[in-house]
């Protein structure tokens, strides 16, 4: 029986320790608002190099808690440069529960503020090989687009040169069988 009583606590604390690994998710950071790209125009219009726009601020989150608000330009956090929503994801996941200095910009005027950002767990979603080459086809596409327009505009331009050169031909012809037809008269 004395067996019994020191198994036993040994083995609640490993039965514990396999439910919590079982529930322990990796976690990741939150910040606790919803960022949008911006445009070249937009950034030049404000005057800024790079950034991304808070369209939204979660009540209570974060971001609210470190007074960020809707309209706000995110310029740097954690020391790096945000040029995307790609590097704020990419910065704040990294970091969850830690103090971080959050650099934005506000009504033409560069504010800096530190920020405990929070922690969520991680997204369930498991990578396989079809999202992963849907992934892979999106960043594809990103980079080649500018690139399809530019062909695209050439394709544009050529169709509308050879469009006014069959109505060139067209009207040539339509001369020269008139002058046939006076000709045959």
């Amino acid at each position: 029986m004395p067996f019994r009583l020191s198994f036993l606590p040994l083995l609640v604390c490993f039965s514990l320790v396999i439910a919590a690994k079982k529930d322990d998710k990796p976690r990741e950071g939150w910040l606790g608002v919803v960022a949008e790209e911006m445009s070249p125009a937009m950034l030049a219009a404000l005057g800024i190099e790079h950034g991304v726009l808070v369209a939204e601020v979660i009540k209570d989150g974060p971001g609210a808690k470190a007074g960020l608000k809707m309209g706000d330009v995110i310029l740097e956090i954690g020391g790096e440069k945000v040029k995307s929503i790609r590097d704020l994801r990419r910065v704040v996941r990294l970091r969850p529960n830690e103090r971080v200095e959050l650099v934005y910009f506000r009504r033409q005027r560069h504010k800096r503020v530190m920020v405990e950002l929070g922690e969520r767990k991680r997204r369930e979603l498991e990578l396989t090989p079809s999202t992963e080459f849907l992934r892979s086809l999106g960043e594809a596409w990103r980079k080649l687009r500018p690139e399809w327009r530019k062909s695209m505009e050439i394709y544009r331009e050529m169709l509308d040169s050879l469009q006014r050169q069959l109505e060139e031909t067209k009207r040539e012809l339509k001369e020269l069988q008139r002058r046939l037809e006076e000709k045959d008269r």
